[in-house]
Parts: C-alpha cells; sequence; structure tokens
C-alpha cells in the first residue's frame, strides 16, 4: 500500500486537455467501426474469439501512460480486453470520460488529478490515487473474465482530509467501484479504459 501511494503520488503535470468531447467521440466512433471491433482475447495471447466491445449500459474513463491522448491519431488500432498481469506496475492517468459529451466533473463531481496503477505482475493492490492525498485500493488481484468485466471489489481508503475537490472524486470511486466493472485496452495510442456501470454513478 505504501508503495502504491508513492508511485501514484508522483505525478507528471498534464498537458493541454481535449479540443472537446464531441470531436472526439466522432473520431473513436470512426476508429471503432474502420477496427470493426476486431482483435478479440483474453489479453494472454490467445486466438481472437469474437468482437471485443465495451459493455452495454455503462460510462468509460480513459487512462493513459502519460500526457493527454489526440483524438484525431486515433485512426488504426484495435480494442482487447485487458491483462492483469501486463498491467502490473503500470501507472495510468485519467485524461476524461470515454466518448461522451460530458465533461470529467459533471461525471465524478471533480476534476482533481488521478492515477490508476497496479503494483505488480499478480495485479493485486491495484487502485486509484488522488492528487497523492485521496486514493481507492481494492484489496483483492485484479481478475478479469473472457469480456474484460471484474467483479465489485471490496475497496479501502486513507480518508486523511483532502482538499474538497480531492474528496469528491476519492467518494465517486469509493462508490463506483464496489458496482465492478471491466479494463479493455485501445491500441494505437495505447488507451486503458475503465468501464462503470451507468447506473452506479450518482445523479448530479
Amino acid at each position: 500500500m505504501t508503495a502504491q501511494r508513492e508511485h501514484g503520488s508522483t505525478r507528471r503535470i498534464r498537458s493541454t486537455r481535449r479540443n472537446g468531447a464531441l470531436a472526439r467521440g466522432g473520431a473513436v466512433a470512426a476508429l471503432l467501426a474502420l477496427a470493426g471491433c476486431v482483435d478479440a482475447g483474453t489479453g494472454d495471447g490467445a486466438d481472437p474469439a469474437g468482437d471485443v466491445q465495451l459493455p452495454a449500459d455503462s460510462v468509460t474513463f480513459a487512462f493513459t501512460p502519460g500526457g493527454t491522448f489526440d483524438a484525431e491519431e486515433l485512426t488504426t488500432g484495435s480494442l482487447r480486453v485487458a491483462d492483469p498481469a501486463a498491467l502490473g506496475g503500470t501507472v495510468w492517468e485519467l485524461q476524461d470520460v470515454w466518448m461522451s459529451e460530458r465533461e470529467l466533473a459533471e461525471v465524478t463531481g471533480s476534476s482533481a488529478g488521478t492515477t490508476l496503477s497496479f503494483t505488480d505482475a499478480q495485479g493485486q493492490g491495484w487502485g486509484l490515487d488522488v492528487e497523492g492525498c485521496g486514493g481507492v485500493w481494492a484489496q483483492d488481484a485484479l481478475a478479469l473474465d473472457a469480456e474484460g468485466t471484474f467483479s465489485g471489489p471490496e475497496v479501502s481508503t486513507t480518508d486523511i482530509g483532502c482538499p474538497g475537490d480531492v474528496q469528491a472524486m476519492e467518494d465517486f470511486w469509493m462508490w463506483v467501484l464496489p458496482g465492478g466493472g471491466a479494463l479493455h485496452v485501445l491500441d494505437g495510442p495505447e488507451v486503458l479504459l475503465l468501464s462503470v456501470p451507468e447506473g452506479r454513478l450518482v445523479p448530479r
């Protein structure tokens, strides 16, 4: 846990955000149409077993290894189920709500800088760090089914009295993660997609 928070708290300055959610949504929609949601698999090198798709009735958040992504560059690529072993030791920065007109703060209640990290090759101790103060951590190893979904984990937080925007982001993930979700990777410019049930969101 300590290593997680130290890793997550070493944050890079995020570059300028999107040119507009609608523009990016259109580019991604074009990408998925071109790619046909192809190259399905389990993330472990298995042969394709069918189309990979994000779960229905969900809201998806886009994370990148660093900086921001440019929607205009998303013209080729494939969507695949994330591989928990490959995620071990990686850190991803939250950029935005994926393919949505809604701003991040409209959905989460905050725009505080957030990272999603996976501490080891077994995928144990994964979770989110918010501005090096708040945090939400799953207690069990990350396990994904063939479609990339995971059961709602038991989560914990330090809850040490962070600034309001940090606390709001922490509260959001404390509520939605126990509802389960899904993890996929979009290749091209690599993007990690974390989907959570739409019905789990707090109305705003």
